[in-house]
């Protein structure tokens, strides 16, 4: 016997995973020609009729350049449908502020994960010296 797999839409959520191919212009057929598949194909997992499989989630991810915040939220990963991993004014400040520095979301959370971990290090690494 089969285990039960809960519907795709218990943890993805298609009416955003539609509205973020919508606002970058995408077409099914467009979005499914960049994934390498059928509109057909993509057609049934943005509908929740079929599961999308990891590799193609991330390929997804890639051609609709989603930062991580934005991926954390399509997949409900925050404690209830309607709460933000980080408020949203400070997110769209974060994204601007990223288009001014010409930066990605990625690349600028990269850069601040770094500079925390080492600052954080040189200073433990000072105060156990002492």
């Amino acid at each position: 016997m089969k285990p039960h797999r809960p519907h795709p839409s218990t943890y993805l959520n298609l009416r955003q995973l539609k509205a973020l191919r919508q606002a970058r212009g995408l077409t099914q057929a467009q979005l499914s020609s960049l994934l390498g598949l059928k509109r057909d194909a993509y057609q049934i997992y943005e509908s929740g009729k079929s599961h999308l499989p990891l590799c193609l989630f991330r390929r997804l991810c890639l051609a609709l350049d989603l930062d991580p915040f934005t991926v954390l939220e399509l997949l409900y990963l925050t404690t209830a449908p309607d709460q933000h991993i980080i408020p949203p004014q400070l997110l769209r400040d974060f994204r601007r502020a990223c288009q001014l520095q010409n930066t990605t979301p990625t690349e600028a959370l990269h850069d601040l994960i770094s500079v925390f971990a080492h600052t954080v290090i040189e200073e433990a690494t000072l105060t156990e010296r002492i």
